[in-house]
């Protein structure tokens, strides 16, 4: 049987610390699970948090972004 699993991360203003936790998770998962993708949650971040993640998601088919335009907070 394989295993799926999905990993959201929301990141307010995250830029410098996102390529660690990324990078952490990939080395992470594929002992965890068969398939697995991250999605990053930019919410409404004022740095690069959506330009890096980007740049990553073209390295990393795994690794996608899903960007609120406007600070949503928790919840």
């Amino acid at each position: 049987m394989r295993r799926s699993l999905t990993i959201s991360m929301p990141a307010f203003n995250e830029a410098e610390n996102i390529p660690g936790m990324v990078a952490d998770v990939l080395r992470v998962l594929p002992n965890l699970a068969d398939d697995f993708e991250i999605i990053v949650v930019d919410d409404g971040s004022r740095d690069d948090t959506a330009v890096v993640t980007q740049n990553l998601a073209a390295q990393y088919p795994q690794l996608r972004l899903v960007q609120h335009e406007v600070n949503k907070g928790y919840g």
